[in-house]
């Protein structure tokens, strides 16, 4: 006979995999952020709540748009827009932990004066610019760029991360990164690995998969749909903190709504790597801890994963083992 333990187990895990569920917490989520987009401060004065505010807006149009995405089953483009929501919330987070938002914001002025630097060269004719925001602004670009040439010189300018991937080991999110951003960056780049994403079979075959067309029953990954739930709560309850908006309001949300996923089992969410264990547990019988995550045992260099093809077909084989075996107990 089960135990309370066990049932819980076994609905939490019915709860991750279950399309629907997944679905209504992703529209639960835009609630959310539509509520506290009522809270905002639109003119505001710090470089802080400028980023925030430019993060939050991002993500709250990124998820508007992926919910249309999920429900035409566009599986490479989901995986686009989500990127780009990891990426987000990873960044704000580095900057958050190292207290560099201003920084951070003064780095658009460089970004600004290579635009306005091709922007001119691509003009054979200065008339063609005169009416272009960046030569508009022109002064104050050049300006912001001389007081960051400057603290360069003297050493006082804070280097920031350029690299999500860095940005991510540094705040303690590597494994996060290396399960979404990192593969769903695939899609972005249109690899062939993900041809599988734009075609579906019917019965005389493999077709495309075009807008306004019917592809079949494909859907988009429902472990794609948890990760970036629970995403969206993550940095909804950073951005709140920080303003110090709405607590109320989420502390509500946080009391009805449970968001599990098991890939990011780095430490920091501490429900998250005991449940984990106890799945592990209940259904292999192994104590497996989660709080010490050995990135290199599972993540290869592409060289190294070059070198090994021949033993990775030997790990398939295993594995297909492995799981035929634990079929048949079911």
């Amino acid at each position: 006979m089960e135990n309370n333990e066990e049932k819980f187990i076994k609905y939490i895990i019915e709860e991750y995999n279950d399309y629907n569920v997944n679905i209504n917490n992703l529209r639960k989520n835009l609630d959310l952020y539509k509520a506290v987009s009522k809270k905002i401060n639109h003119n505001p004065e710090n470089e802080v709540e400028k980023i925030l505010n430019m993060f939050f807006i991002n993500i709250y149009n990124s998820l508007d748009v992926l919910l249309i995405l999920i429900d035409k089953r566009k599986i490479s483009d989901t995986n686009v827009i989500a990127r780009k929501i990891v990426e987000i919330y990873i960044k704000n987070e580095y900057l958050k932990k190292n207290d560099k938002y201003k920084h951070y914001y003064r780095k658009k002025y460089c970004e600004h004066a290579k635009h306005l630097y091709t922007l001119i060269k691509a003009h054979s004719r200065a008339k063609d610019i005169i009416k272009n925001p960046l030569w508009i602004n022109r002064n104050l670009i050049i300006k912001e760029n001389k007081e960051l040439y400057k603290d360069e010189k003297e050493g006082t300018l804070t280097k920031l991360e350029d690299s999500i991937e860095k940005m991510a080991k540094e705040v303690g999110l590597l494994y996060l990164y290396k399960v979404t951003y990192a593969d769903w960056s695939s899609s972005t780049h249109c690899n062939m690995c993900t041809e599988g994403e734009i075609k579906y079979e019917t019965k005389t075959g493999f077709k495309y998969d075009m807008p306004g067309e019917d592809n079949g029953n494909k859907k988009v990954n429902v472990n794609v749909i948890n990760k970036i739930n629970y995403i969206l709560y993550l940095f909804i309850e950073s951005f709140c903190s920080q303003l110090a908006i709405c607590n109320g309001q989420l502390d509500r949300f946080k009391k009805n709504n449970q968001f599990t996923t098991w890939d990011l089992c780095t430490g920091s969410v501490s429900s998250v790597n005991q449940i984990a264990s106890k799945v592990v547990k209940y259904y292999w019988g192994v104590e497996e801890s989660f709080d010490e995550f050995d990135e290199k045992r599972i993540f290869e260099s592409d060289e190294l994963v070059l070198k090994r093809t021949c033993g990775l077909e030997e790990l398939v084989r295993m594995t297909e083992q492995e799981i035929q075996g634990y079929l048949m107990l079911k």
